[in-house]
């Protein structure tokens, strides 16, 4: 064993970091860099097999041909975030709703 008491404590571990820290901080960047690097450089998966769902789903009539644009796809990102807010409201609402029978 290399030490005579077996309990390491998250402070043990971060008085290890802050003396190495440059070392952690390159670590750090280096890894940050490559995942960047990966992002860019790779191909999504996504594109091909939403392409694929839309064109299944307009030739089997379950998404319109034209002319009526997709709720939360068309709009892009922004809108899609404040549709996801409000349908997030209304949901609640519903959940709260008192029921007549």
């Amino acid at each position: 064993m290399l030490f005579k008491n077996d309990n390491l404590h998250l402070l043990d571990y971060w008085r290890v970091l802050s003396k190495r820290r440059y070392a952690a901080i390159i670590v750090f960047a280096f890894i940050v860099g490559i995942v960047t690097v990966y992002s860019f450089v790779a191909t999504p998966v996504y594109k091909g097999s939403a392409q694929i769902l839309i064109n299944l789903g307009s030739m089997v009539a379950l998404f319109p041909l034209t002319g009526v644009p997709l709720p939360f796809i068309s709009y892009g990102g922004s809108n899609l975030i404040i549709s996801m807010f409000a349908m997030g409201i209304v949901i609640n609402i519903s959940k709260y709703a008192v029921k007549k029978k």
